[in-house]
């Protein structure tokens, strides 16, 4: 269940006479704000230069804030010396550091009891000023509240026919359903040049210390051999069943390969059945920070992960991506980059084996990548990264 605010009244699944209640409270309501709303639209080409923008963005889902921070590098290209600060939900507050933001406020689900630390934030959100907000994300009702509250007097987002935006500089994005591309057809509206894929910078500190422990805590005969990371959590019907990991590792382990699991809390009994499998070159990662995860993906050569914060983590630092998809749906959500692959439901063996090859394509690229030395930032061929990926 995906819970954006107190206020959002579309979230959970009541009765069906009390769900048409809430919907017929929310139609009203938006058309009383429509009515006390300034009127008109705008092209962003006659926008003033603005110079406080606040992104909306009440989510806590880790996927969908990485997608969503894309904007942020493409708001700084167009507006260089604008304050960008961001609103999010507070658990993934931590995954927007450095990335040349003012301000990260954060909307907790406690502030649906806590009315007066909740007040001052949306006080403080309105005394701002901003000269606009934007919502990269498909113009939630949640949203459209915010953005009233802030009496921002431009609302920017994707034309995608939500009325419920309260949108008035609507950004067409064509028929696009990926959620990866919708948000680099809204973020090319401000920089061209926007990739499509997710966005997030590791610190120095981090890749450092990440290096540092992969050095001692990996598995491997050689420091230099190529690891593949190897996430096996997931929420609900996204999860792949614990006899499904244990055949896919088991084979995956038998190509000789480095590889370093991680997992959720919530997958504590599988990993227990993964370890006493005491499989070659598999080290299980101690419990860790989502940053230092994104540190770690960043120096794998692959990583596998089905459909979860992490998958999109890894696509966000530009490592090559591996999803084991558990249904058809999530194809819309996994990474589709050069170097990506999404299979769902594939049988564990010959998935196994369709990894150790793509695993020696890219190790055969990272080869040619050191000995040719072409790139500027020392990053491999594979590597679909941001022209500044690591955070100063």
């Amino acid at each position: 269940m995906q819970v954006n605010a107190w206020w959002n009244l579309t979230d959970f699944q009541p009765r069906s006479w009390l769900r048409e209640c809430q919907l017929a409270v929310k139609k009203h309501l938006l058309h009383w704000l429509r009515r006390r709303m300034p009127g008109g639209h705008f092209a962003l080409a006659d926008l003033p230069e603005l110079r406080r923008i606040l992104i909306i963005r009440p989510n806590f889902r880790i996927g969908n804030v990485l997608i969503s921070a894309r904007i942020i590098p493409a708001l700084h290209r167009k507006y260089p010396a604008a304050q960008i600060d961001i609103l999010t939900g507070a658990p993934t507050m931590p995954l927007l550091q450095h990335m040349d933001l003012t301000h990260i406020e954060g909307l907790s689900r406690a502030h649906g009891y806590r009315w007066i630390s909740l007040g001052r934030l949306l006080l403080k959100l309105r005394r701002t000023r901003y000269d606009a907000v934007v919502d990269p994300g498909s113009g939630s009702f949640s949203s459209a509240i915010l953005a009233w509250i802030t009496s921002a007097p431009y609302r920017i987002g994707m034309d995608i026919g939500n009325e419920d935006a309260l949108l008035n500089v609507r950004l067409p994005c064509g028929e696009r359903r990926r959620p990866y591309d919708r948000i680099q057809a809204l973020a090319a509206h401000f920089d061209p040049a926007t990739p499509a894929r997710p966005y997030y910078r590791v610190h120095p500190n981090e890749a450092s210390e990440a290096h540092a422990w992969l050095q001692q805590g990996l598995s491997r005969e050689d420091p230099a051999t190529p690891f593949i990371a190897l996430f096996v959590g997931g929420r609900r019907n996204k999860r792949l069943p614990a006899t499904y990991w244990a055949s896919y590792v088991t084979h995956l382990s038998g190509g000789g390969v480095p590889i370093l699991l991680f997992s959720g809390p919530e997958e504590r009994s599988l990993v227990s059945k993964l370890t006493a499998l005491q499989l070659p070159n598999l080290t299980i990662a101690p419990p860790q920070s989502i940053r230092h995860v994104a540190a770690y993906c960043q120096q794998a050569l692959l990583v596998v992960s089905p459909d979860t914060g992490t998958m999109h983590l890894a696509a966000a630092v530009g490592t090559p991506v591996i999803a084991l998809l558990n249904r058809d749906r999530s194809l819309r959500f996994a990474p589709n980059g050069l170097h990506d692959c999404a299979w769902v439901k594939p049988d564990p063996r010959q998935a196994a084996a369709d990894t150790l090859r793509q695993y020696h394509s890219l190790q055969h690229a990272l080869a040619v990548s050191i000995r040719t030395a072409s790139h500027d930032d020392d990053s491999p061929v594979w590597h679909e990264r941001d022209p500044v990926s690591i955070a100063s």
